[in-house]
C-alpha cells in the first residue's frame, strides 16, 4: 500500500479499506532484516506507531484530518516525546518532554511517526549523497532507491522512504526550513 500515490492512500484509509495498522505492519515487513544503514532510519519505533493507531481509531470517519493514518517518520532533528533524539551525533541523546511543533502538526493532522530518520550530525553536512550519520552509519542517497523522487538534501529521509519505511518523509532543506519529501496532492 505504501507504492501507492498519496491521495490514493489517503482515500482507501479514510473509507476504511485499508487500515493504519496494516501500513505498519508493511513497514515492519520493509526493514525487517535490514541495517540502519540499509533503511535510512536512526530510531525505528512501531510500537509507538501502534499506540498512534489505537487513538486514531477513536476518532469517526466524518472527525479524521487529512493526513488520517499516513507514515511520516520525522528528522532526528526534532524531539518527539516518547523517541530520542540525537540530532545525528553519537554524543547526544536525549529524551525530550515535549515535541517539536513541526511533528506536533503532523500528529494533530492525524499522521503516523513510526520513527526518526538519519541525518548528518547537528543537520550540518557538506557532502551530497549520503547520509554521514554518527550512529547508524552512511545510508544511501534517495535517488539510490528506484522509483522515488526525494530531495538529495534529505538523505536520510530519502532513504527511509526509498527501504519502503515509509510514502513520504520530512526533511531540512538547510538550518531555517522544512519541507515534506515525497509526492504531493495530501
Amino acid at each position: 500500500m505504501l507504492e501507492l500515490p498519496l491521495p490514493q492512500l489517503a482515500r482507501l484509509l479514510h473509507s476504511g479499506e485499508v487500515h493504519p495498522r496494516d501500513l505498519v505492519a508493511e513497514i515492519d515487513s520493509a526493514l525487517s532484516g535490514l541495517t540502519p544503514a540499509e533503511h535510512g532510519f536512526a530510531h525505528v519505533d512501531l510500537d509507538f506507531a501502534l499506540a498512534q493507531v489505537e487513538q486514531l481509531d477513536t476518532i469517526p470517519r466524518d472527525k479524521r484530518r487529512k493526513l488520517w493514518g499516513i507514515p511520516i517518520p520525522v528528522k532526528d532533528l526534532s524531539p518527539v516525546v516518547g523517541m530520542p533524539v540525537s540530532y545525528g551525533s553519537v554524543s547526544r541523546r536525549e529524551i525530550p518532554d515535549a515535541t517539536d511543533p513541526f511533528p506536533e502538526v503532523l500528529l494533530n493532522q492525524g499522521a503516523l511517526i513510526p520513527g526518526k530518520t538519519q541525518t548528518p550530525e547537528l543537520g550540518m553536512s557538506a557532502s551530497h549523497g549520503t547520509c554521514g550519520h554518527a550512529r547508524c552509519g552512511q545510508s544511501a542517497s534517495a535517488w539510490s532507491h528506484a522509483g522515488w523522487v526525494i530531495g538529495w538534501r534529505g538523505r536520510g529521509g530519502g532513504s527511509g522512504c526509498g527501504a519502503g519505511g515509509a510514502r513520504v518523509g520530512w526533511g531540512w532543506v538547510d538550518s531555517h526550513s522544512r519541507r515534506l519529501d515525497g509526492p504531493s496532492g495530501v
